[in-house]
């Protein structure tokens, strides 16, 4: 079977470009803080990951929240690319 790191190699890759590009700390995005801008990276790398075809499931364990936590963040990256 592939090791963990394996997996989460482009997931980790993509949370690093975010928390780089918004000045959030990685421990923040992972954390369970609410805060608008906090809030805004998170949901950029579960939208981001879900584009490089991690499953919502996949993304939920990445963060340890559930799949339709997941499916909100998402909806709401590609409503405000529409937007």
């Amino acid at each position: 079977a592939a090791t963990m790191s394996y997996i989460w190699e482009k997931a980790e890759e993509i949370t690093n470009e975010v928390s780089q590009r918004s000045g959030i700390p990685i421990d923040a995005i992972f954390s369970g803080y609410r805060g608008k801008s906090v809030v805004a990276a998170r949901h950029e790398v579960m939208a981001l990951c879900h584009k490089h075809g991690y499953s919502l499931p996949e993304i939920g364990r990445f963060f340890n929240r559930d799949h339709t936590t997941v499916l909100h963040a998402v909806r709401k990256m590609n409503h405000k690319a529409l937007a």
